[in-house]
């Protein structure tokens, strides 16, 4: 049977202590460090206030932050969910009919948890902190400036990010372009990104055509493309190299997600 009520270990309960614990000890330090300055001149000098000082100004304070993570790293799953105005992105994510790769990678469980962060963290030292830092920069637009009519990444998605998990898997590998000398030092340093050849991570109102020179630029200098009697025919050739005729207009797309 499981305990519930105030001091039940349940996780939930637990991190609402936690989250009390952490507003205590910060109460703490702002009373701490109130206390020192109202205090005379004189005392400010001596050993006591010294201590007092090192426990209103690193102690508490590292114990908060300490504290604070616990609850935030808890609370990471549901924490993108929470704002409405993410409503649209979550529940493409969730829906099973949804071709998009959030979807795919939310389905399939290729990312078994926290799979929001997961993706949207930088996998650097600060990855976390910049994590946090662009979380409350959303928080304040919405109470400050409001909802913006378009939603957008701040910043080109890395390739790094997709690599982390991608670049030694099988699947990956087998694709000859990901393994091409000439375009894999350019898919590896970001000059290339993933998101060229592969469909929007999540839906979008107007889908983004897909760019002749974006083709051109990974096959154009293949053989599999040169044996292609229509790709070196005179006439046709440099239609192709110009745009004026779409690749498209023979091929469907192999790259892009197809919605049925």
């Amino acid at each position: 049977m499981t305990q519930t009520g105030p001091f039940s270990g349940d996780t939930e309960n637990v991190m609402r202590w936690v989250s009390i614990g952490a507003i205590v000890l910060a109460l703490g330090a702002i009373v701490l460090l109130i206390a020192v300055l109202a205090r005379n001149r004189a005392w400010r000098i001596t050993i006591a206030a010294k201590w007092t000082l090192m426990v209103g100004l690193f102690l508490l304070p590292a114990s908060t932050m300490l504290m604070s993570n616990v609850v935030g790293f808890h609370n990471v799953p549901r924490s993108c969910g929470e704002c409405h105005t993410m409503d649209p992105w979550i529940s493409d994510m969730k829906d099973s009919k949804s071709t998009t790769l959030a979807a795919k990678h939310y389905q399939n469980r290729w990312i078994n948890e926290t799979q929001c962060y997961t993706c949207h963290t930088g996998y650097g030292l600060g990855g976390n902190i910049e994590a946090k830092i662009g979380g409350l920069r959303h928080v304040t637009h919405y109470y400050v400036t409001g909802v913006p009519k378009e939603i957008k990444i701040h910043a080109p998605f890395p390739n790094a990010t997709c690599l982390h998990c991608h670049v030694e898997a099988v699947g990956f590998k087998k694709v000859s372009l990901h393994e091409d000398p000439r375009m894999k030092p350019k898919i590896l340093s970001g000059e290339i990104s993933c998101l060229e050849c592969h469909d929007s991570p999540h839906p979008r109102a107007v889908k983004k055509p897909v760019s002749i020179a974006t083709c051109l630029q990974c096959h154009a200098n293949t053989e599999s493309f040169r044996k292609v009697d229509v790709h070196e025919d005179p006439e046709l050739k440099p239609k192709i190299l110009s745009g004026d005729v779409s690749c498209l207009e023979c091929h469907e797309s192999a790259h892009r997600t197809k919605k049925k």
